[in-house]
C-alpha cells in the first residue's frame, strides 16, 4: 500500500476532494474487507463502507502520517466488527472468505490460492479469538506489533506473546494435519 504523497492526499480528502477519497479507500479497502471477512462478518463490504463513512465524518480531527492513518482506520474497523459480530449469528462459511483474501483475477491461481486460504482460515478457527485477531491484523492487514497493540487496546508485549502462542499452536495443527495426510 502507498499513497504517494500522503499529506497531500489527506489534505485533499479533508476538503472533500473525490479523487483523494478514492485513493484513501483504494489504499485500505482490500485489507479492511479481508480482515472483516476473516473475522466472520457476513457482509464485510457493508462494514468496510460503514468504516469509511465514519472515517469521512471524523477525518477533520485526524492528524498523522500514513501508518497512523491505517492504524486509525483499523481501530475503527475493529470496533465496528466487534459490534457487528455481536448482532449476527456466527456463520460466514469459510469458502466465501478465500476469494476475498487472494485478490487474484486468474481463475487457476484463484482456485489454488483458495485451497490454501480455506485451509489457513480453518486453522485460524482453531485459535482463541484474541490470538486470531493478532494473526489477522499482523498477516492480512500487515500491521506491526505496536500498531496491532494500539488497534486492540493491548500492550505490545501482550501482542508478541499472543502472536508467538498463536503461531506455535498453528505449527502444531499443521504438523498434526501433515502426519494425518501421510498416514491416509
Amino acid at each position: 500500500m502507498g499513497f504517494g504523497d500522503f499529506a497531500a492526499v489527506l489534505a485533499a480528502a479533508k476538503v472533500g476532494a473525490d479523487w483523494a477519497w478514492r485513493e484513501l479507500y483504494a489504499g485500505v479497502a482490500g485489507q479492511l474487507i479481508g480482515y472483516a471477512t476473516a473475522k466472520g462478518v457476513v457482509d464485510a463490504e457493508d462494514v468496510g463502507a460503514d468504516v469509511m463513512e465514519r472515517v469521512a465524518e471524523n477525518i477533520g480531527g485526524f492528524h498523522g502520517d500514513e501508518p497512523a492513518f491505517r492504524s486509525w482506520v483499523f481501530t475503527i474497523a475493529h470496533h465496528r466488527i466487534v459490534d457487528q459480530l455481536r448482532r449476527q449469528r456466527p456463520t460466514a462459511p469459510i469458502e466465501s472468505v478465500a476469494g476475498v483474501l487472494t485478490g487474484r483475477e486468474d481463475p487457476e491461481a484463484t482456485v489454488l490460492a483458495d485451497l490454501g486460504a480455506v485451509r489457513a482460515l480453518a486453522l485460524l478457527d482453531e485459535l482463541p479469538p484474541d490470538h486470531r485477531d493478532v494473526v489477522l491484523l499482523r498477516v492480512i492487514a500487515g500491521f506491526d506489533v505496536g500498531e496491532v497493540a494500539g488497534i486492540l487496546g493491548r500492550r505490545p508485549g501482550t501482542v508478541r506473546v499472543q502472536q508467538h502462542r498463536a503461531f506455535r499452536r498453528l505449527r502444531g495443527h499443521v504438523a498434526q494435519s501433515t502426519r494425518s495426510d501421510v498416514t491416509r
